[in-house]
């Protein structure tokens, strides 16, 4: 194919990673936490048409983790995930661009080890809160933005403005419970039903001479 009208990326990606935690929190607590992850992923790029762009991705991820602690804790998780990309892009001249971008993104779940460690410290009441909370789940989320980059005033001025949404699936979001009786306060992530973000972002750069830039 032309390589001015066809671009293309192939890769493979693999992490491990153990953390090991000591600590005396209110007495001696340890753990172990290990991961692994192995992706495959592509993506392609287009020209349909002159001055249009389209660019699609997908990559595909094996997940698994291991927990163990004092407290007596194993836990451990398999999963595969499917994320991607799909972007058309304008090139409406040779400064300016407006794009349009679908993408979903996956972060992995993983343990709270806050409760575990504080498990033994706080009253009962708490306790069985803390146990359904030790570990939390996968978070996916759906994004849809839409956007323009531009360059003006001799390239002086650099544009970018983009508005978005997102659908995000078991959101990952931080909590926290206090125990009055111990004084302990337990932070943790917790994976809710469904959240959303919307908003907008405009950034403006600007030369204004060789020794002066603005940003906003």
């Amino acid at each position: 194919s032309d390589p001015a009208r066809l671009s293309w990326v192939v890769g493979l990606y693999t992490q491990h990673r153990d953390e090991d935690l000591d600590r005396q929190h209110f007495g001696p607590f340890s753990s172990k936490y290990e991961t692994e992850r192995y992706a495959a992923y592509g993506q392609l790029s287009v020209e349909l048409m002159p001055k249009w762009v389209f660019t699609g991705g997908l990559r595909f991820e094996h997940f698994e983790d291991e927990y163990t602690d004092t407290i007596g804790l194993i836990t451990d998780s398999d999963d595969d995930y499917w994320t991607g990309e799909l972007t058309l892009e304008h090139f409406y001249s040779d400064n300016v661009l407006f794009y349009g971008t679908l993408s979903r993104g996956v972060k992995p779940g993983g343990v709270n080890t806050d409760t575990s460690s504080n498990l033994p410290i706080v009253a009962a009441f708490f306790q069985t809160f803390l146990v359904s909370r030790q570990r939390f789940s996968s978070e996916t989320l759906f994004n849809k933005e839409i956007g323009i980059k531009a360059l003006m005033l001799d390239d002086r001025l650099t544009l970018r403005l983009s508005g978005f949404h997102m659908d995000r699936y078991d959101a990952q979001l931080e909590s926290f419970i206090f125990d009055p009786s111990t004084f302990v306060f337990t932070g943790f992530l917790d994976s809710t039903s469904n959240a959303e973000n919307y908003g907008a972002e405009l950034e403006l750069n600007f030369a204004a001479n060789r020794y002066t830039e603005l940003f906003v």
